[in-house]
């Protein structure tokens, strides 16, 4: 009974001292992919702050590169009675050459307005890049030869904003189409809703064609009678995430709250499909047809690469590297 009443005794301060540490918690994070921006006169750069409930925060920043200050800034943030919340720091910088990246630090150092006893510093790297990540490599992206089929419209938009080039592939020359280059679907087309259309597209990926379907709104593949039907080499067929295009898209986070969709692989009475249906938690974001005699693919990628991707360097780096995979002739 003495030496439980010896713990009780020491644990019990313990316990009094380490929870208003905990309370005190100060921390400063990046949001998602805050590792690059683009030059600007005043981009503001998000970032989290964590701290006790009600309290304030001064924040004093700068942006430096090579020694050199681009910009700083001071200003006071107030927690109303959550333990986070998002700021945003104006950063500014001078102007970056299309194609040019430009390494960067990011220094942040926090402190409690009531108690300058509890502060944190903060150095991040960060990179500034030019205006454009496709307009240097244009010629490049010319010789992808993209076609591009978008009845909503959204994609298109974005490929001109950013100077992708294309051309315009209306449904009729879809059906029928017998050129060179990379068939590209836009974002959010509901593909089921085009009579024939799935079927069609798993002919073009046989007869040699590569396709590319970014984040349909719903589409039915019908594997099974296609795979039997089309002559005697059959495809490859695979389903994965992110994982699949690892050294795309490395340690990039995607926001989850716009990804609705997923794939799926439905049997039902001796008929496989590949699907695209409304689910959060199961179902995969990438699908490979492959067909090695035809040297034709079809990839159905379900993550959100056209939504904010003017305003994403890294963003449009990976779709860079995507549309490159989507084109290439695969390696048997």
């Amino acid at each position: 009974m003495y030496r439980q009443g010896s713990i009780l005794t020491i644990v019990a301060p313990l316990l009094f001292f380490l929870i208003p540490t905990l309370v005190q918690a100060l921390t400063v994070d990046i949001v998602n992919n805050g590792r690059a921006i683009f030059a600007s006169e005043n981009s503001p750069y998000s970032i989290t702050l964590t701290a006790k409930p009600h309290s304030v925060i001064d924040i004093s920043w700068k942006l430096t590169s090579l020694g050199r200050t681009l910009s700083s800034g001071v200003q006071s943030i107030r927690l109303n009675t959550g333990t986070n919340v998002k700021a945003y720091l104006p950063l500014r910088t001078p102007p970056v050459k299309s194609g040019v990246k430009v390494n960067a630090q990011l220094i942040i150092d926090a402190v409690y307005s009531s108690d300058s006893t509890i502060n944190k510093h903060y150095e991040f790297d960060l990179d500034i890049y030019g205006a454009s990540i496709f307009v240097p490599k244009q010629k490049m992206y010319q010789q992808l030869n993209i076609q591009l089929f978008d009845p909503v419209g959204q994609t298109s938009n974005i490929f001109n904003k950013l100077k992708i080039p294309y051309s315009t592939l209306s449904r009729s020359k879809l059906i029928n189409f017998s050129d060179k280059g990379l068939i590209v679907i836009g974002d959010g087309v509901d593909i089921n809703q085009h009579r024939g259309l799935p079927t069609i597209l798993i002919e073009l990926a046989h007869k040699g064609h590569q396709l590319l379907i970014l984040q349909p709104a719903s589409v039915t593949l019908p594997l099974s009678e296609l795979a039997s039907g089309l002559g005697a080499s059959p495809p490859n067929i695979s389903f994965s995430n992110e994982s699949v295009i690892s050294n795309y898209i490395q340690d990039y986070q995607w926001d989850n709250e716009i990804r609705i969709n997923r794939i799926i692989l439905n049997s039902n009475r001796q008929e496989v499909s590949a699907q695209v249906i409304e689910s959060k938690h199961g179902g995969w974001d990438w699908f490979h047809l492959n067909y090695n005699q035809s040297q034709g693919k079809l990839i159905i990628c379900m993550l959100p690469f056209i939504d904010q991707l003017d305003r994403d360097p890294i963003k449009q780096i990976i779709f860079g590297q995507l549309l490159n995979y989507a084109g290439s002739q695969p390696e048997n």
